[in-house]
């Protein structure tokens, strides 16, 4: 069947035409209809691609498709059409064809790498193609000049088709193997950029993206323009073109020159490192020998017998031979992507200069004309879902790269304020949390999930930057859009903890280093900004949640007993069943009907809804409407073989038992009272429902140190020493990010034990061994690990364990007792418990005697002295009610007996006149008989009575106890 297949391609190819040797294309007269034959197969082709294949191995793109276009379809808009959609369908990406996956299976990959071959072929025959540009770009011109009455579908179908040509060019990767030039020298991509700007393509794009009858090509737009700046930085595309002479002639900038100097010195520094390692190693002569190790046995109980000349005696080992461990698949790190990689925040390719300047005019005439409208326009088609899967990626690079654009080349802030707003991080935000979720429950499928939260995550990362950069403007207005835009940002606790979240639930599995390492920065950026808005703001009003209390259900009683009821309507139900009075029919009242025809539940429900009906009846007491229920529910289920309202022909006093006992069932009660329940909460209203959402969060005052204490957990350590692994390729703000978290847990909250890990020491062992130590990242890390490791030896003197706990993570509680001594921790809470209720209540007495006598005149002050000289004598009867009443925390008491056992009062009846000093050493000798009283009832008595040294001891108690609350604090945020 292939072969049959492939000999009709070959006809149909053959009978298109050919170039004569002029270089002009001859077309054949069945041209169209051969065309239309390769469309066809196209659409039936198998599952190994054989038409695709077949077409893309006679190379029909450059030989046949490209001439005829050039030559024949300036004019003629039906074959163009036809061309047009032949080149649509042969140049779409591969991974369309695979479901947009890579294949895994040896005979698909190799389909796979032949079609990306093909592809490429076709990028390198568009690339340097001027004049088939020109025709793509008169097209669409002439589509673009067509007003809203004269273009039809077909016109923007048409439109539609030619930009997803020039996109499906663009996506095809560039092939690092076949480029073998320089860095510098200009690649296919950027020879495709130079021609479509020679071409007009570039300014047609940009006007499509500034009209506002062209907003249905947004995406569209969009995905050209994050293919064209792939490998481009926002950053060097700002900063590097700068001068240039009147006559093109390259003139490189400051920021050029001064990337370029960094990078040669760096490279200097490296080179004589490893000149100096060469140079301090002895020359050996004896390069071959064989060497015995002394005290180094081998298998056979004898001394090694070593081959090589080692260069340090203590790298011989056993382990060179063995096979290293393999990781599962499931388990393998994620693959880095080199498109959205910042290692070391150098460019993949630094295009030429001609290149870049074209880039940086078409980035500063979107950013001015186009960026605030279409950013609005693609944000409103994402939200409303008039778009596709993966669109909403577009607009995150869109707004990470032009806003970034913006911030280096020092553009108007008002040509991005479209995207900053409290809106823009709350979409963010959602967006961050949908990916994350998509990422945690996909266990094969989340590649493209993981990608997108990048990019999310980068956007994010900007915004943040952007913000900053508003504090420095000199306009007042972006300064005060600023303030507003943190003080919301801090107050909310889900945009305040959100990238504490992303820490803590990293899996290198899922997501590559990258997004780590823009992670990390971005947290940087956060607590810097946290920090600044707390040193402005005096006091920071935060809103936080509250917890839900499970309360016990209680059973409700109802008001009267049932007892009760039913001997006050006994008489009257008696005098229902005999007839005496008279019952309501259905015309009369509608609640003595039985069954509802039009409800939907079943037999069953409808006489439990009967019953519960009957017995609210009977509580409310009325008497003649459960009689007429009853009995018509029971002619209702006449036919019931088990009827719950009785036999027919049923005595009067079987029927009175019958309602007695509906009357005294519980379990109708409770169904009643549920029913009512449901019934008065269906009529709340919104405003009872915004007080009950008001119920659920609080406002506090919140602490900077409060908020990093949260950062003290295993599961934020973890991604940050996994980074620090790589700490000679990352960049000098990855680097600084990670040690100022460090630094933040070890040196601001004294949590050194936090760092006492083997896989971390480890680290630090290739830092201080690292023979390029002279940058400033690495000596920040070289000095921070100097510090941990002197603490860690200091703590191995007095604790032996410490060794053994190299192995494990610690959290908040196990490094404080690693530190102060197993059981401390509990140990610590009680003290600090009641060291508190002690100071409580001297604080509450002496508010209370304060009070008193402020508001005491002479003559209740000398009453009280004459019952104080009365009382002298009973003074340790005194002091023996006081304990009684510290016991039972009877704080009015304490008062009160305090009052009467105060030398104060007999200070004061001594000598009225006396100046203020000697008042403030009275109020010092009646707090001294305050805590004498204390001291002695706890058994604590101190050899000196001084207050000095009684808060000196106090203070020392809660400077110990304070790092137990604040780890209290954390370790109940980690619950949570």
């Amino acid at each position: 069947m292939e072969k049959q297949i492939e000999t009709e391609l070959l006809v149909a190819c053959n009978n298109l035409g050919y170039l004569n040797e002029n270089h002009v294309y001859v077309k054949d007269p069945d041209c169209i209809h051969c065309l239309k034959e390769c469309l066809r197969f196209l659409r039936r082709d198998n599952k190994r691609f054989t038409v695709r294949r077949e077409l893309g191995f006679t190379n029909i793109v450059t030989t046949d498709l490209i001439p005829i276009m050039k030559q024949h379809c300036i004019d003629d808009e039906f074959l163009f059409d036809i061309v047009l959609r032949l080149l649509v369908n042969l140049t779409n990406p591969a991974l369309l064809l695979f479901r947009e996956q890579v294949p895994d299976t040896p005979e698909e990959q190799q389909l796979y790498t032949e079609l990306c071959s093909y592809l490429y072929n076709y990028k390198v025959a568009f690339s340097t193609d001027v004049k088939l540009f020109s025709v793509l770009a008169k097209h669409s011109g002439r589509i673009l000049q067509l007003g809203w009455e004269k273009r039809q579908e077909e016109h923007r179908i048409m439109l539609e088709r030619i930009l997803i040509l020039i996109r499906n060019i663009l996506h095809v990767p560039v092939d690092i193997a076949l480029e073998k030039g320089t860095d510098e020298d200009a690649n296919v991509q950027d020879l495709c950029i130079e021609t479509m700007q020679l071409s007009g393509i570039n300014d047609l794009i940009l006007l499509i993206a500034s009209s506002e009858s062209e907003r249905e090509f947004s995406f569209h737009v969009l995905e050209i323009l994050s293919l064209m700046m792939r490998e481009q930085s926002a950053e060097f595309l700002a900063k590097s073109i700068v001068n240039s002479s009147a006559d093109g002639i390259h003139m490189r900038s400051f920021f050029e020159k001064q990337k370029d100097s960094e990078n040669l010195k760096e490279l200097l520094k490296k080179d004589r490192c490893v000149m100096k390692l060469k140079n301090a190693t002895n020359f050996n002569r004896f390069k071959e020998a064989t060497y015995v190790v002394k005290n180094l046995k081998s298998l056979s109980d004898k001394d090694v017998v070593y081959h090589k000349t080692p260069s340090d005696i203590n790298t011989i080992t056993f382990d060179n031979r063995k096979r290293k461990l393999r990781k599962p698949k499931n388990r393998a790190l994620f693959k880095e992507d080199k498109v959205i990689s910042s290692n070391k925040e150098i460019t993949i390719h630094q295009s030429t200069f001609k290149v870049r300047k074209y880039l940086r005019e078409i980035c500063s005439a979107f950013v001015t004309e186009c960026y605030n409208d279409i950013m609005k326009v693609v944000r409103d088609n994402l939200e409303r879902k008039r778009s596709q899967e993966n669109d909403e990626t577009y607009y995150l690079w869109a707004s990470q790269f032009f806003m970034e654009f913006n911030r280096c080349s020092k553009m108007s802030f008002d040509n991005i304020l479209a995207t900053i707003s409290v809106e823009s991080f709350h979409y963010l935000h959602t967006l961050i949390e949908y990916f994350q979720d998509h990422v945690e429950q996909e266990k094969k499928k989340f590649h493209p999930w993981s990608k997108r939260m990048h990019y999310a995550l980068k956007a994010y990362r900007e915004l943040l930057f952007t913000l900053a950069s508003f504090d420095c403007s000199p306009k007042s207005y972006f300064r005060d859009l600023a303030r507003t835009i943190k003080s919301k940002l801090f107050y909310e606790i889900d945009y305040r903890e959100l990238l504490l979240g992303l820490i803590s639930h990293f899996n290198a599995v899922k997501m590559p280093l990258s997004y780590l390492k823009d992670l990390v920065e971005t947290n940087h950026i956060f607590l810097k900004m946290l920090e600044q808005y707390f040193r402005v703001n005096e006091k920071v009003i935060v809103k936080q949640k509250q917890r839900k209390q499970n309360h016990t259900k209680k059973k409700t009683v109802p008001t009267e007993a049932s007892e009760l009821v039913w001997a006050e309507i006994t008489t009257k139900i008696s005098e229902a069943l005999s007839g005496a009075l008279p019952l309501p029919t259905a015309e009369e009242n509608p609640l003595v009907i039985p069954i509802d025809n039009l409800s939907e539940l079943s037999p069953d429900e409808q006489k439990l809804k009967v019953m519960t009906r009957i017995h609210t009846l009977l509580k409310n007491k009325q008497c003649t409407e459960a009689v007429a229920l009853y009995r018509n529910s029971r002619e209702a289920w006449i036919d019931d073989m088990d009827n719950a309202f009785g036999a027919a022909g049923i005595s009067l006093e079987e029927e009175l038992m019958n309602l007695q006992e509906i009357l005294f069932d519980n379990f109708l009660a409770e169904k009643a009272i549920s029913s009512q329940k449901e019934k008065n909460d269906s009529e709340m209203d919104k405003e009872d429902e915004m007080l009950q959402e008001r119920k659920e969060t609080s406002e506090r005052e919140l602490i900077f140190s409060d908020f990093v204490k949260k950062y003290i957990t295993p599961r934020v350590l973890m991604p940050y020493i996994l980074l620090l692994q790589s700490f000679d390729t990352n960049s000098y703000l990855t680097n600084h990010s990670i040690i100022k978290m460090f630094h933040r847990i070890a040196i601001d909250n004294k949590m050194h034990a936090m760092f006492f890990q083997l896989s971390l020491f480890r680290i630090f062992q290739k830092v201080l061994n690292f023979p390029f130590h002279e940058a400033d990242d690495i000596k920040e890390i070289a000095r921070f690990a100097t510090h941990i490791l002197h603490k860690f030896l200091a703590i191995t003197k007095r604790n032996k364990l410490a060794f053994v706990e190299l192995i494990f993570w610690k959290n908040g509680k196990i490094a404080y007792e690693m530190e102060e001594g197993y059981g401390s921790f509990e140990t610590i809470k009680k003290t600090k418990n009641e060291d508190e209720d002690e100071n409580l209540k001297l604080l509450k007495a002496k508010m209370v005697l304060n009070e008193n006598y402020s508001d005491s005149d002479e003559n209740e002050s000398e009453n009280e002295n004459a019952e104080l000289k009365d009382d002298e004598n009973d003074n340790d009867k005194c002091e023996t009610k006081l304990y009684e009443t510290i016991e039972k925390d009877d704080e009015s008491e304490l008062c009160k007996e305090l009052e009467q056992n105060d030398p104060k009062s007999e200070l004061i009846n001594k000598d009225k006149s006396e100046n203020q000093s000697n008042d403030e050493k009275d109020e010092d000798n009646g707090d001294d008989f305050i805590m004498q009283i204390i001291r002695r009832k706890k058994g604590k008595m101190l050899a000196s009575d001084s207050e000095e040294e009684m808060n000196d001891f106090s203070i020392g108690l809660e400077n110990k106890s304070d790092l137990k609350s604040d780890f209290d604090d954390v370790n109940e945020t980690g619950r949570q």
